[in-house]
């Protein structure tokens, strides 16, 4: 049994290393580090050749994007996979403890059938970002389970049933990859992750599980996760939502919205995010939330 990670980066060399430093210090050794560059320009591929021959570095260019990157590094992972071994897809700017990869194993063993999600923690101030997800296919209303909350002791051998998963920390076994598919192109940065939890659930009946022993610490401040952290220029906040550097994206929003839940309730759902979205996306911005 196998564990291929897959860790997509773009000029991150300095979290790049912090994470593969913490992989080479697991406590099990069955397991193959992935990272699927984009075209750095801060050194990243010359660091890992340099120092890490055992790391099999995949190098694109710049139009490859999270979702395209990460799909890179599972095609190569599914060359040499067994139906039996394992893919974690986990961001780049995050680190993990050494029990990290064992801990999922033992979650999996214990909740078998599913894909297994990581906790996300704030790196800083050990406060949960992600602990699951409920969703409102009718209301299009979005609960966090435990979000906000400080990650403690009071949270060992916790297991929360999601209805989608983050990228940041998701083993998929390889027979489930062979089942759904990739994560979807057409959602180039934001949403592809958590489209492929849905995809999982509506048309496999898979289930995705958080487990909250193998916490993912995550620089929240260097990602997509905590926006309401950058205040923007109005024009800058106009923009964010027609770039798809931001998660504000209206047409991959869209897009995402019709592939997860599918015609039934994309003209529910779209308004009604669309409307939170800009309430509460102004709200952050101009000081009110």
């Amino acid at each position: 049994m196998m564990i291929y990670i897959v860790i997509p980066t773009f000029n991150e060399k300095k979290f790049v290393k912090e994470l593969i430093e913490r992989f080479s210090n697991q406590t099990i050794s069955s397991f193959k580090v992935i990272v699927s560059d984009n075209g750095s320009s801060d050194g990243t591929d010359k660091m890992i050749i340099n120092n890490y021959p055992n790391v099999k570095l995949i190098s694109n260019d710049e139009s490859y994007w999270w979702t395209k990157s990460t799909n890179a590094g599972i095609k190569y992972a599914l060359k040499h996979a067994k139906n039996d071994d394992f893919i974690l897809t986990i961001n780049c700017d995050t680190i993990v403890k050494n029990d990290y990869l064992n801990n999922l194993l033992d979650c999996y063993k214990e909740n078998n059938n599913n894909i297994i999600g990581s906790v996300t923690v704030d790196i800083e101030s050990d406060i949960i970002k992600f602990g699951g997800a409920i969703v409102n296919r009718f209301t299009a209303k979005y609960q966090g389970i435990n979000f906000n909350k400080k990650f403690n002791e009071n949270y060992n051998n916790t297991i929360i049933k999601s209805d989608t998963l983050p990228g940041r920390g998701m083993l998929i076994p390889v027979s489930f990859i062979k089942k759904i598919g990739l994560f979807d192109e057409m959602l180039p940065q934001y949403f592809a992750d958590y489209e492929f939890g849905f995809r999982a659930k509506r048309k496999n009946n898979i289930q995705c599980i958080v487990c909250y022993n193998a916490p993912v610490y995550t620089h929240t401040k260097n990602t997509g996760l905590n926006n309401m952290l950058r205040k923007l220029s109005f024009s800058q906040f106009i923009h964010s939502f027609f770039t798809r550097r931001s998660p504000n994206f209206l047409f991959r929003r869209m897009i995402y919205i019709y592939k997860s839940f599918g015609a039934k309730f994309f003209l529910i759902h779209f308004p009604l995010d669309f409307l939170r979205l800009i309430i509460g996306s102004s709200l952050r911005q101009f000081g009110q939330k």
